[in-house]
């Protein structure tokens, strides 16, 4: 691809500031832009300038018009989107003045609902998750599993609407009022490997795998370092090639103990596997690069305030204090950057705008944190 100038989507993200910082360490005039007025990429030196967008959820087609508008004022090459809005520029890309770098929205329709995902990995001789839409029916079979089952929407983000059972009374009887919206899947023992992955028609450009050892409650990881896979880089390998897909791809998996990698879900846009990668993922995005790239196993990041802030749980979890102190000393933060300081000073104002609007709205941080731009499959 051909770039002078990209807007990078999802400014609130630190997927999104590293994309920035990169192309702007590659000599690519980048802008960001996001619906929360307290995005993160604000305060960095990467960008030329913050652009305020009205929200994708919940004003589409204000938000397509704005982006037109700034396509056209400052001769933007390529929409990078990094978080859910991913959706609704896809879906809505033939009405945009500039290419967008993601998934046909078919495509990301298919990852994105976990009930056809699993039919897909399947569909490619990938061992699966026994999993159904839910009914009392498929309560009653799937209780007589060793280890329970989970019930979840099939449009979720951060592990939230999932809950764990083994008997009917595990659930609550009003799911039973809206089970198209829901699946029950048997439950899965073993480590977490999240991967992340950006191909360009349907070929894997750059690659990673990493552990989700360290994690926000039940879901976003705050710890990364590549480990690699073969047998997760040939199931990516493989769904990217059947779908020709382009964009940024990632999976999730648990390696049970018998170390065999069972897929559970995708999230077909950035997550934090990104930061493991440096200027070679610009020089593939460029053309400049062909040949597949991996991060280096040594380097080791982390989101140093949500390790501090879930610290005490994930002691727990691990039973390993020893560890978690290690990481805390030796992985470095993916917002700290000795040439662009003022992000890593001005995530607290965005922290706490968060916060203050979870607490309004009644809602998590977490869900919160991408409330204006989530899709749930809802048409739009």
């Amino acid at each position: 691809m051909n770039f002078k100038t990209v807007l990078v989507t999802g400014a609130r993200s630190p997927g999104a500031l590293h994309i920035c910082r990169l192309l702007n360490n590659a000599g690519v005039k980048v802008f960001g832009a996001d619906s929360d007025p307290f995005s993160l990429t604000k305060a960095s030196n990467s960008i030329e300038k913050f652009i305020l967008l009205p929200s994708a959820k919940f004003a589409t087609d204000s938000y397509i018009d704005k982006l037109n508008e700034m396509i056209c004022t400052y001769n933007i090459d390529l929409i990078i989107p990094t978080c859910e809005e991913t959706f609704y520029l896809s879906k809505k890309a033939e009405h945009l003045t500039c290419p967008v770098f993601a998934g046909d929205f078919k495509q990301l329709e298919l990852l994105h609902n976990k009930y056809t995902f699993i039919q897909l990995a399947e569909s490619c001789n990938m061992p699966v998750p026994k999993t159904i839409e839910l009914s009392k029916d498929a309560v009653e079979d799937y209780s007589k599993m060793p280890n329970g089952f989970i019930v979840k929407r099939k449009f979720t983000r951060f592990s939230d609407h999932i809950m764990y059972g083994d008997r009917m009374e595990s659930i609550p009887s009003e799911l039973f009022e809206e089970t198209s919206e829901w699946i029950i899947q048997e439950r899965l023992t073993g480590v977490q490997y999240c991967s992340y992955s950006i191909a360009v028609k349907g070929e894997v450009l750059t690659h990673t795998v990493y552990k989700a050892k360290y994690t926000a409650g039940e879901g976003a990881s705050l710890h990364f370092q590549h480990v690699p896979r073969s047998d997760i880089e040939e199931f990516v390998q493989k769904i990217v090639k059947t779908l020709q897909y382009s964009g940024q791809i990632s999976f999730d998996f648990i390696v049970n103990e018998s170390n065999q990698a069972i897929p559970i879900e995708c999230n077909p846009r950035t997550t934090s596997g990104i930061h493991l990668f440096g200027t070679e993922l610009i020089e593939h995005l460029q053309s400049k690069r062909s040949e597949l790239s991996y991060p280096r196993k040594e380097i080791q990041f982390m989101i140093s305030a949500a390790m501090l802030l879930y610290g005490y749980s994930n002691i727990r979890k691990t039973k390993n204090m020893k560890e978690w102190l290690k990481i805390m000393f030796t992985s470095r933060d993916i917002i700290f950057n000795i040439k662009d300081l003022k992000p890593f000073f001005y995530q607290s104002i965005s922290l706490i705008n968060i916060w203050r609007r979870s607490r309004k709205n009644s809602v998590s941080i977490l869900t919160q944190s991408t409330l204006d731009i989530c899709w749930d499959g809802e048409e739009f």
